[in-house]
């Protein structure tokens, strides 16, 4: 499972005492905190659940929490903010029931992609000013949030998500927007591949909250039906959000990312299985595919998924590079890659982070390649966090903030105009 481990010893300061309340709603996790601190207090699904009676459900153990006939909604789609009804309950959840702070009192920055439009940065400082009445508001682009909390004014950064990989030059603090790339082959791309192994070698996928009592069983072993409970009206959103924490799980445990370009004949670690328990005690070991199903993430077409057409020419983590660099002079380009700050939690993949500096090695052999990354895997699922902590405390109002009386006065001009 993610680590979704928060501190609960904190004290709320006093209004006065807090520069901001910084939010970082990425497709999967949501991480919430007071600007200059190091680590967020708060992280939770992104996800949330809504049942018959229009009940929301926010927070890690209500949304998990079977409710007859609950559905999960995902706010966000390409890393962008679709759904504003469910963000502004999840901004209100996180002042009331999480902070317990009046939203009044203090100003809040929220980390953006940097292709939000300027619809959803006008709808965020609405939901900001006129649902929340917040005095001050700020959007953070997240490729700055890394460089600054890696303390590099010039970077290129490489963020592996869950929807979306993302990678963005940034240049003295500026990010090239032009250069800035994109694309879905990203996490739950890497999910999909999993699952259709799974399903083509009949290996069964039973979510927790299913399973009666964890029992031990032999390798290959089917688990007991009677340890499962039949639970009335599970609909079909909740069973498949349910059924992503598994993978997530195996994803962290037990996927590797092969060196090299994988070759099932040829490859070392291919051959060494590791075992894999489900929660409902039935267990297998993986080989060859452990590694196979993240390959996508460099060559999505040689990976066709079922049922699922892929645009000609889709594009690889280090296409994306390549794609972010062109047009960029070479002593520049040089310079960026000796800076590569790499976040994201898809790219704590086993291997991922040596994968990916040989391949631009090998595609840029007359450059200095140098991939900066956590140790620590909280701190490196933290970055942009983190680096949107750092920003919003610098109390530079004029440049990063629109307070409520110049959106009263101006409207959505002052906001387009401030976060362009």
């Amino acid at each position: 499972m993610p680590d979704v481990s928060v501190s609960n010893s904190h004290v709320a300061p006093h209004a006065d005492e807090i520069t901001s309340i910084v939010i970082e709603n990425g497709s999967s996790w949501t991480r919430v905190g007071y600007s200059g601190e190091g680590s967020p207090r708060h992280i939770f699904p992104t996800r949330y659940g809504k049942d018959r009676d229009n009940k929301y459900y926010f927070g890690n153990e209500d949304v998990n929490e079977y409710h007859a006939g609950k559905e999960i909604y995902s706010p966000l789609s390409d890393g962008i903010v679709q759904d504003w009804d469910g963000i502004k309950n999840l901004w209100n959840y996180v002042y009331k029931e999480q902070l317990d702070i009046d939203p009044s009192e203090v100003p809040l920055a929220v980390v953006e992609q940097t292709w939000n439009p300027s619809s959803n940065k006008v709808k965020a400082a609405e939901v900001a000013f006129e649902d929340l009445q917040v005095p001050l508001f700020s959007l953070i682009k997240s490729p700055l949030c890394a460089a600054y909390n890696s303390e590099l004014p010039s970077a290129l950064v490489i963020d592996i998500g869950s929807s979306v990989a993302s990678v963005t030059p940034v240049i003295d603090g500026n990010i090239l927007v032009k250069n800035a790339v994109h694309t879905k082959f990203a996490g739950d791309f890497i999910t999909f591949h999993i699952m259709s192994s799974f399903r083509a070698r009949n290996i069964p996928v039973t979510p927790s909250f299913l399973v009666k009592k964890k029992v031990s069983l032999e390798s290959n072993t089917p688990a007991d039906p009677e340890n499962l409970y039949k639970y009335p009206d599970v609909t079909e959103s909740f069973n498949a959000f349910q059924t992503e924490r598994v993978i997530e799980e195996f994803k962290e445990t037990t996927s590797h990312v092969s060196e090299t370009p994988f070759n099932p004949v040829s490859s070392v670690i291919g051959r060494i299985t590791r075992p894999f328990e489900f929660p409902d005690g039935f267990n297998f070991a993986f080989g060859p595919e452990r590694l196979a199903t993240v390959e996508p993430l460099f060559k999505p077409n040689d990976y066709p998924l079922p049922g699922i057409a892929l645009p000609e020419g889709s594009s690889g983590v280090v296409d994306l590079v390549n794609l972010a660099l062109a047009n960029i002079p070479a002593e520049l380009q040089e310079f960026l890659l000796n800076n590569i700050v790499l976040t994201g939690g898809t790219s704590l993949l086993q291997g991922f982070t040596a994968r990916l500096t040989n391949e631009l090695v090998a595609l840029y052999p007359q450059s200095k390649v140098r991939v900066l990354t956590s140790s620590s895997h909280s701190t490196h699922k933290n970055t942009n966090w983190t680096g949107a902590s750092i920003l919003a405390s610098m109390g530079n109002y004029d440049q990063l903030w629109v307070s409520k009386q110049e959106y009263e006065e101006f409207g959505a001009e002052v906001v387009k105009k401030r976060f362009k």
